[in-house]
């Protein structure tokens, strides 16, 4: 899971429950929108136990006490005849069934009590059932004050007898001395405010803590990304601690991208800087044979035919580098790629030329660009007949990937050359000739084929005493 997502979840739930805590630690308990009906036999059996015991002839006030530790102050004993209820609710509470009405903060339950024209009455939730914690209430404006409330109605006074009843904006309550007290409903809107203000600014500041040093990055990936832009290929985007998130594996990205490129740009110029320099040399002989031919009319045939050759080489090495840079890295996917056998592609390479011989298994296939490995094994060919002899392509099997060995009997290359021979344009001598011929790209061409393949090359001594050239083909294709 990414890092920056469990930040960002950690946060926001801290701060959500913290303030939904601190909510519910202030506001009264709610009731979800359950139908009354669905109440009714919740609470009808205990409401029929308190009814039968008083129906018996228990002392209500007893009865009442002894239910009081587990539902409080909630109970009282009430005129049926004084309760303003539907004719049909009225006729079941008659009948002996439990009845819920009201809504919300104040539901009330009714049980008769048998043989009698009274019933029980069960305060569900209310705010006067907890008018003592409210009354404790921080901030609140809730105070007991003694008070005369003359229009209270025959059923709020018998619900007086028993339990606070709501009357108003006030609560209010009868003493043991049949004082009346009342106490005003504290006010929590402001309570509810401060509860929903604290949910807010607990999830801002925990989106603000967690998206800060993603916009620290954004800033660091924007800035990295404008240099890159203007030029600086040496532009990269610091990448902050051992495990990024993902602003941080878009910037490693962006940075892998920014070495290819730079990479790529140094190779081109190099490449630039080394076919202008193989260029002086035919140009420098067309300019000689124009003048030469300009000074010895009689020699037109022989100036001309060396113009035409310089031409030719001019051509190839063109050829030769438009093939070296169309094997550029990272077109792997382009390459086609199907089933060949190397042994039979290298009896078809040494096929052309006198004195070279293929050596091998019976078989030895690979997944491979046919026409591309056909190129790099008759350029190693062409480099041992160029510079040493005829050789012999010896072809093995080791299972995950064939082996090409191109053994000449030649004067090989020096250790020190070994790792360099590859490059573009590099010489053991230092120097072209056209004895020699070829443009210099040769090995550097095989380099890429194999490369691009998954594969790798090496030069060693030979066993016939010259130059090795060996280049590998893996079997399974680069994931």
């Amino acid at each position: 899971m990414n890092r920056l997502f469990v930040r960002l979840l950690l946060l926001v739930t801290v701060a959500t429950i913290g303030s939904g805590m601190l909510m519910v630690a202030l506001l009264d308990y709610q009731f979800s929108p359950t139908l009354n009906g669905q109440l009714e036999p919740v609470v009808g059996p205990g409401l029929r136990a308190i009814a039968d015991r008083i129906a018996e002839g228990e002392a209500p006030e007893e009865v009442f006490d002894g239910a009081r530790p587990g539902v409080g102050n909630t109970l009282a004993l009430v005129d049926i005849d004084r309760l303003d209820l539907a004719d049909l609710l009225h006729q079941r509470l008659l009948d002996g069934a439990p009845i819920v009405v009201g809504t919300g903060l104040d539901r009330l339950a009714y049980q008769r009590v048998p043989g009698s024209d009274q019933a029980v009455e069960f305060l569900m939730i209310s705010l006067e059932s907890k008018q003592l914690q409210w009354g404790q209430l921080p901030g609140t404006r809730a105070r007991g004050l003694p008070a005369t409330i003359p229009d209270l109605t025959p059923l709020e006074r018998q619900q007086l007898q028993w339990r606070p009843i709501r009357h108003g904006d006030l609560i209010v309550w009868s003493t043991e001395d049949g004082v009346l007290q009342r106490q005003e409903i504290p006010d929590l809107h402001n309570v509810r405010t401060l509860g929903l203000a604290l949910s807010l600014i607990g999830l801002a500041l925990a989106l603000l803590v967690s998206l800060w040093p993603v916009r620290q990055e954004l800033i660091a990936l924007s800035e990295g990304t404008a240099r890159l832009r203007d030029g600086d290929l040496t532009a990269r985007v610091p990448v902050r601690g051992s495990r990024p998130g993902a602003v941080g594996d878009v910037s490693i990205q962006v940075n892998a991208m920014a070495d290819r490129l730079q990479q790529l740009i140094e190779q081109h110029e190099d490449l630039m800087r080394s076919v202008s320099h193989e260029m002086q040399t035919p140009i420098a002989r067309l300019m000689f044979s124009v003048e030469a031919l300009q000074e010895d009319p009689d020699r037109t045939e022989e100036h001309l035919d060396g113009m035409r050759e310089t031409l030719r080489e001019m051509r190839i090495l063109a050829d030769e580098v438009l093939q070296f840079n169309r094997l550029a890295q990272g077109q792997e996917a382009l390459l086609q790629r199907v089933p060949t056998d190397l042994v039979e592609l290298a009896e078809d390479v040494t096929l052309s030329v006198p004195g070279a011989r293929a050596e091998g298994p019976a078989t030895a296939e690979v997944p491979v660009d046919t026409r591309l490995a056909y190129r790099a094994l008759r350029n190693l060919v062409d480099n041992a007949v160029a510079y040493g002899t005829p050789p012999i392509v010896r072809v093995e099997d080791h299972g995950d990937r064939v082996v090409v060995h191109v053994d000449d009997a030649g004067p090989g290359v020096p250790e020190p050359e070994r790792t360099r021979i590859f490059e573009p344009f590099h010489r053991v001598d230092g120097s072209r000739s056209r004895a020699t011929g070829g443009t210099g790209l040769g090995l550097a061409i095989v380099d890429r084929i194999v490369a691009r393949h998954g594969g790798g090359c090496a030069c060693t001594q030979s066993p016939e005493g010259g130059a090795r050239f060996t280049v590998w083909w893996p079997r399974s294709l680069p994931g």
